[in-house]
């Protein structure tokens, strides 16, 4: 099989094959097999119509030969794709001239391959993550949250204030209709916005016996309505003295010190797991940034939304809820779901894009011997040989994408293991402490960088 390429406008390819008659042949042998096979002619058992019989159904052995020609020219593209090395993301348009001799079969494909970025430097990259060592801040709202449970409400004589406690009258009224009372003596904290935002903003400032009265539309009714409070009673917390011997008699701990390291240690881990998993996702946002959008072609959106829709899907029906439960509970229409999905295609594909592009810039495009490691790595995960691996995804022609995967894993593991990390302040991180406890869940993006194996 010889197999040439002809660059085209708007990243697409032309792609000759020929393939001889000797090479050729087995292949349309096997095809008139098995379309004989599935003939049905009177006198014979399914299955059982010889080919010449069946060939001279057809009208002769050049008329079965051009029909198996037709069946093969998907197989036949597969494998010019293969030898040409191109990586198309679309389907290809065939021209056949069906008036050959025999000596070879000669066809065209019009093909939109995968564009090509070009990243000339990351010297400037920097990962941005959660800073992985708890604040002095952090311990304090913890310290806090605990003194408020055991906290009193003391009733005063003021304007209501953020964090104030009220008892109040609500009541609502939609279009004409009657008010309906919500709660004729509600305990609201003022600023938790558990009702409604608007609802904080008017209640700050009033007094007891104020009545205020706004406009909203609460968000699970989607319906807007008057809404009129009147305030009642106001409370503000008061909270313990914090010392050793509150911490004794309410903790496990015996001092304030004891009870302040003890949150530190039991925060540590969280905050740093949180860091270890945004380092991935900053990156990738960093170098998506990097794409322009006109090399988000068409093709590669969409199938990376229907990867994306599908995965999605499966997560709602682990969880046992449907798609319009979904929107109802976000407060979201079903457009607005399928917009922020396909938002964030277009950021998948241009991290794909990045990857392929800093694999180049930093030469860890992979040998031949990195790619048959990890068609070995592969197979074994699939249960299947390597022989068997390669030939799927080369009859699927594939095989340079299975490559690029292969770039694009050692791509992401070099831009995690060499740029610069800092935390929210821009104070560098202690990469080591990063790899603490990272082997459970560490790289997710091989289990991403696979798919595309598994599926061939």
């Amino acid at each position: 099989m010889r197999a040439t390429t002809q660059e085209l406008d708007n990243h697409q390819v032309k792609l000759r094959i020929e393939v001889d008659a000797e090479e050729a042949e087995p292949t349309l042998n096997e095809i008139k097999k098995a379309m004989a096979r599935q003939a049905r002619l009177p006198g014979f058992r399914p299955g059982k119509v010889p080919v010449k019989v069946f060939e001279t159904r057809m009208g002769g052995p050049q008329v079965l030969r051009l029909e198996a020609i037709r069946e093969a020219l998907p197989q036949f593209y597969s494998q010019g794709v293969v030898e040409a090395g191109i990586d198309p993301i679309d389907t290809a348009e065939l021209d056949f001239n069906e008036e050959q001799n025999d000596d070879a079969i000669v066809f065209e494909a019009t093909v939109t391959v995968r564009p090509v970025a070009v990243i000339s430097s990351i010297d400037d990259l920097t990962v941005t993550v959660p800073s992985p060592l708890v604040g002095d801040d952090e311990i304090e709202a913890q310290v806090t949250r605990a003194l408020q449970a055991d906290g009193t409400l003391v009733e005063v004589d003021r304007p209501v204030a953020q964090g104030d406690f009220i008892t109040m009258a609500l009541s609502a009224t939609v279009g004409e209709d009657e008010p309906t009372t919500i709660g004729e003596d509600m305990s609201y904290e003022v600023g938790s916005a558990s009702l409604m935002p608007e609802l904080d903003e008017h209640l700050v400032g009033a007094k007891v016996g104020d009545t205020v009265t706004f406009t909203a539309t609460p968000e699970v009714t989607g319906v807007e309505m008057v809404w009129t409070a009147v305030v009642n009673a106001v409370k503000e917390r008061t909270l313990p003295e914090l010392t050793d011997e509150w911490v004794e008699e309410n903790t496990e701990h015996s001092s304030v010190g004891d009870w302040r390291d003890a949150i530190r240690a039991q925060l540590s881990p969280m905050k740093i797991v949180q860091a270890q998993f945004a380092v991935g996702e900053s990156i990738q946002r960093a170098i998506a940034e990097r794409i322009s959008d006109d090399l988000v072609l068409e093709p590669l959106q969409n199938a990376e939304l229907s990867d994306r829709i599908q995965n999605f899907n499966r997560q709602l029906e682990r969880q046992g809820i449907g798609v319009e439960m979904y929107t109802r509970m976000m407060g979201m229409t079903t457009e607005g779901l399928l917009e922020q999905l396909r938002a964030d295609a277009t950021t998948g594909v241009k991290i794909d894009l990045a990857l392929r592009a800093i694999a180049v810039l930093k030469d860890l495009t992979p040998s031949d011997d990195d790619v048959a490691h990890e068609l070995e790595t592969s197979a074994e995960r699939l249960g299947v040989t390597t022989i068997a691996l390669r030939q799927n995804i080369e009859a699927a022609g594939r095989f340079a994408e299975f490559t690029a995967e292969v770039a694009k894993s050692r791509a992401m593991e070099w831009l995690m293991d060499n740029l610069p990390i800092v935390d929210e302040h821009g104070i560098p991180v202690d990469r080591e402490l990063l790899k603490q406890n990272q082997a459970d869940h560490d790289h997710d993006h091989h289990d991403h960088d696979h798919d595309h194996g598994d599926e061939a």
